[in-house]
């Protein structure tokens, strides 16, 4: 299973499956969902569905979900000049 490194340890779940650790990873998954594990553990975000990432931020007081990406949307004010709206 590999030598037990300064920073890294064998967890809790490794020790209750053993040598049977290196067949978990061999599941057979569609490929979103790959996609999708290896983009969780690669930003430590949680993986599941919203509603339960939301209910995660509520109970940890913690912002949990992926920003939004890009840069925010300009807000643009209205004026009204003469009856007619310009933006």
């Amino acid at each position: 299973m590999g030598d037990d490194n300064p920073l890294l340890t064998r967890g809790p779940l490794a020790e209750r499956l053993g040598e049977a650790m290196a067949g978990f990873f061999e599941v057979d998954t569609e490929e979103e969902a790959r996609r999708r594990l290896r983009r969780a553990s690669g930003t430590g975000r949680p993986l599941g569905a919203a509603d339960g990432v939301k209910a995660l931020q509520t109970q940890t007081g913690r912002t949990l979900a992926d920003p939004p990406l890009g840069r925010p949307r300009r807000v643009v004010e209205q004026k009204e000049e003469r009856g007619s709206r310009l933006l």
